[in-house]
């Protein structure tokens, strides 16, 4: 877990905000954790526009859906913040891991009912975005984030 060379980052409003753990990380930028418990900060690779890309989402119909938004800008280095929901976790954090039994991690992790759940959930979520004309286009276990409960 490397975190940026930038431990703690304001935003537009001043608040700020220390990065206290690496959560995902992908093409467009990482994501980190902060001291607070529902904040988040995304971090762009290169020499993204993030006041762009806050435009663009907030024009979105995403009203009613339970997908992250960006919700202040960060200028330097070039991010923006996004609410967290306590006790989530990113879906590959249910991949096997081979530190118990297989029995013991399938049981540990909800099992076929969780999974069947979830995937239902996951799918119908998609089918609401498409319905309003958006398409998702970064699925990955590092995108989705469950209740670890």
């Amino acid at each position: 877990m490397l975190l940026h060379e930038t431990s703690a980052v304001n935003d537009e409003n001043g608040r700020g905000f220390v990065l206290t753990e690496e959560l995902s990380s992908g093409g467009q930028g990482t994501v980190y954790r902060t001291q607070s418990s529902t904040d988040l900060v995304k971090l762009f690779n290169g020499e993204r526009n993030a006041l762009e890309v806050i435009a663009r989402v907030r024009r979105m119909p995403l009203a009613g859906l339970p997908v992250a938004r960006p919700m202040s800008l960060v200028s330097e280095p070039n991010g923006y913040t996004l609410q967290f929901q306590r006790d989530m976790e990113v879906v590959r954090s249910m991949k096997y891991a081979h530190k118990n039994s297989v029995t013991d991690w399938w049981l540990d992790t909800g099992g076929l009912v969780r999974r069947l759940w979830l995937g239902a959930k996951i799918a119908s979520i998609f089918e609401r975005l498409q319905s309003r004309g958006l398409v998702y286009g970064d699925v990955s276990s590092n995108n989705i984030m469950v209740s670890k409960s």
